[in-house]
């Protein structure tokens, strides 16, 4: 919230349930590992409620409280979008049922179409957008192409990863803002 008073109401906050056990075990919240997804769908829930500014009790299985309330509220209110990551069914669930856009990780293309077009169906009558995260790193005219195939994909985003190693990212930013984004525009 304070966030996206700071930014004038354009924070889309990320969230997503974890994939990696070891690293909840790593941070002492190996108990919370099995039921990851469900806590998480919840706090989505109590995030919109505390949002909207209601003072109205929260009562849910990990998350309550009786009275209280909470600021400062974000400039854009309930309606803070939400991104949801991922590519499991439980994530693509949570996308289409909670969620204001989901984003993939590590889909060609030919994988993300079929997964963006279950979100989009299951979304009732709510619009949720559909992106992907992928590495765009190399050849300027190929990484042009991949944008171009999730773009056919049906991708309205792409978020990229400028390489592997962090001593790629700088140079590969550059050259993409100089070699690519010109045609993108």
């Amino acid at each position: 919230a304070t966030l996206d008073l700071l930014c004038g109401g354009r924070f889309t906050l990320g969230l997503g349930a974890g994939y990696s056990e070891p690293e909840f075990r790593n941070v002492g919240a190996a108990g919370v590992w099995t039921t990851r997804g469900k806590r998480l769908d919840e706090a989505i829930l109590l995030f919109r409620h505390l949002w909207s500014g209601s003072q109205e009790p929260f009562h849910g299985q990990f998350y309550a409280y009786e009275v209280g309330w909470f600021g400062p509220p974000p400039p854009q209110g309930e309606k803070l979008p939400i991104l949801i990551g991922g590519s499991s069914e439980a994530a693509l669930r949570r996308a289409a049922t909670l969620g204001d856009i989901w984003q993939s990780t590590g889909l060609t293309p030919e994988q993300f179409k079929p997964l963006a077009e279950w979100v989009k169906s299951h979304a009732g009558n709510r619009r949720v957008e559909v992106g992907a995260r992928t590495i765009l790193a190399g050849d300027p005219d190929a990484v042009l192409a991949r944008v171009k195939a999730y773009e056919a994909a049906g991708a309205e985003h792409v978020c990229a990863y400028f390489g592997k190693r962090p001593e790629d990212f700088v140079p590969t930013m550059r050259a993409f803002a100089r070699e690519v984004m010109p045609a993108l525009r």
